[in-house]
């Protein structure tokens, strides 16, 4: 699984770049071998100012399903890095679980074989014994 964090309109320390990484990877090993990448971005949407300004951006690449997006926003970058890594991981396995249950819903890919041909009555003589009376 590749990793890539990007960050806009400010500066991401290498302390927390790391911690970011490994935030993500934690919630989102298990599915190491169903992931192709994970890109994050980071964005602060109004400056220098304060407030829920920190957005990141999490988008998981998966070969078979497509790609997932999850958008979260918080007041410094590692708490929406968190949101948004506790929710990718949520929805890749909901994601995994849908494809494996409608994988063993699906009809056979092979043809039908031909319907059987009907049974021929058996003749079968039963030994009544006398005095029996016969059932119409």
């Amino acid at each position: 699984m590749q990793l890539q964090i990007r960050s806009k309109n400010f500066r991401l320390h290498v302390d927390d770049r790391d911690t970011m990484e490994r935030r993500i990877q934690f919630a989102l090993n298990r599915f190491d071998g169903q992931i192709s990448s994970v890109i994050v971005g980071l964005e602060d949407l109004n400056g220098p100012r304060e407030g829920v300004d920190k957005q990141c951006r999490l988008v998981v690449r998966m070969p078979n399903c497509g790609k997932i997006t999850i958008e979260e926003t918080s007041h410094n970058a590692l708490a929406a890095v968190a949101l948004a890594a506790d929710r990718a991981g949520q929805v890749v396995s909901r994601t995994l679980q849908r494809r494996r249950s409608s994988r063993h819903c699906r009809t056979s890919i092979y043809p039908m074989s031909p319907e059987p041909e009907p049974l021929q009555s058996l003749n079968i003589e039963t030994n009544v014994p006398s005095g029996a009376q016969e059932f119409a």
